[in-house]
């Protein structure tokens, strides 16, 4: 402590904490830290003395205390670092409990910002993203000085990701998908890293397991909303997508030969053509097959001249959905059916039977098409086969004088079918 004389020829007498004065040349050194009392007077060239006057001496051997911190406070992120949103504050807080604070400064290594003041607390403004070392100084009023420093990291971007469809699904706008498909979010934040993350279907919020289907037919949309640790949010998505829940429509057309029968029902001469096509929106046609009873399925390769009733069909879409049908039509493979009765008994072909002179043959010629011809011939036994003439058929034969003869019947179908069959036919005379 310097305790100059006040004028030439002046000592200075002083004493510290009680004892006798004692001269001061011109300075007296501090005692340790904390409050003493100084007694201090002046004696002239003379020898007089001044009063004695009482000084409190508080010394002061500690430099402030300073604190840095931020606002808002600093998270731990995943990385260990001490992560800050953006429009974050520095924030410097000074005490000196004796001489006071004098001096206190802040500044971070950003653009050299700094800023200065003689009160005890200081607010600077952060960049918003990227490393920052905020350093800070304070001096108390006897000019011992304190230093702090804090580095943090800013996190100036939301998290990122993507939402991918897993599933059957077609390429091309828009994405055409299965029932079955299902939604999955993959986020992350390199930053301050991931905090939480919420799910979005058609624009209503739901839980993430919806995401896992079944899916019901026509357009949907799936996003994400995430948040990382100091609370940047990203909106991630929308995804677009069309559920595609239907096999394809299967159409098939037959062309052949065909007839149909008094109710209406179509038949057709073996062999036919069948054509066969498929149509299915939105997923579009991956394959046509099919199959005859008892095969396996085969690529359809076009226009097929087939001999059967039936053809199993199967269509698959782009994203898995099957349809199976058989395709089935009728076919007139048989000629007509000849009969003859005698007294309500059907006679087999080439069976003899006796009928007494005028006795009724009940003949008859059907077919599921129809019988476009129906013929009848009548020849004595031993005549040469086919020497008689043919002549309509009629529903009732007569034979009207007694013998061995032969009656063939013939008859064709509307698709020319033929068929034929002979009996031996004894007339006797009548009782």
């Amino acid at each position: 402590m310097e305790l100059p004389a006040p004028e030439p020829g002046v000592r200075v007498e002083a004493a510290l904490n009680g004892g006798a004065l004692r001269p001061v040349e011109s300075a007296l050194d501090a005692p340790q830290s904390g409050d003493h009392w100084l007694a201090v007077a002046s004696r002239d060239a003379a020898g007089n003395r001044s009063p004695v006057r009482f000084l409190r001496v508080r010394v002061d051997d500690a430099p402030p205390i300073v604190e840095l911190s931020t606002d808002p406070t600093p998270i731990n992120g995943d990385d260990g670092q001490l992560w800050l949103p953006p429009a974050a504050h520095a924030v410097a807080m000074a005490t000196d409990a004796l001489a006071g604070v004098g001096h206190l400064e802040i500044s971070h290594s950003v653009g050299n910002e700094r800023k200065t003041s003689q009160g005890d607390s200081l607010r600077l403004p952060l960049p918003d993203n990227g490393r920052v070392l905020i350093s800070a100084t304070a001096r108390d009023r006897v000019s011992h000085q304190a230093n702090a420093e804090l580095e943090v990291h800013i996190d100036g971007t939301g998290p990122q990701g993507q939402i991918q469809l897993v599933g059957p699904q077609t390429d091309g706008t828009p994405i055409v998908v299965a029932p079955s498909i299902r939604a999955e979010a993959q986020i992350n934040d390199t930053e301050s890293g991931l905090d939480s993350w919420k799910a979005f279907q058609d624009g209503e919020e739901t839980a993430p397991e919806a995401w896992q289907g079944p899916w019901s037919a026509g357009g949907h949309t799936v996003e994400a909303v995430a948040v990382d640790k100091v609370g940047n949010e990203s909106r991630i998505g929308p995804v677009g997508f069309v559920v595609d829940a239907d096999g394809p429509e299967i159409r098939w057309r037959l062309e052949g030969e065909s007839l149909s029968d008094t109710n209406g029902t179509v038949f057709y001469r073996a062999p036919v053509t069948l054509d066969l096509e498929a149509g299915d929106a939105p997923a579009g046609v991956a394959t046509i097959e099919a199959a005859e009873d008892g095969a396996s399925f085969a690529p359809w390769a076009g226009a097929l001249l087939l001999d059967v009733e039936s053809l199993r069909l199967r269509a698959t879409d782009r994203v898995g959905n099957v349809t199976t049908e058989t395709a089935s039509w009728n076919v007139d493979r048989d000629p007509p059916d000849l009969s003859v009765k005698v007294r309500d008994t059907l006679i087999s072909p080439d069976e003899n039977v006796e009928v007494a002179i005028g006795e009724a043959l009940v003949l008859e010629a059907k077919d599921e098409v129809g019988v476009a011809e129906a013929m009848h011939r009548i020849e004595r036994r031993e005549d040469r086969p086919g020497s008689g003439g043919a002549y309509r058929m009629p529903t009732l034969l007569r034979f009207e004088s007694a013998g061995e003869w032969r009656l063939t019947l013939e008859a064709t179908d509307r698709f020319g079918h033929q068929s034929s069959m002979t009996i031996q036919v004894s007339v006797r005379e009548n009782d």
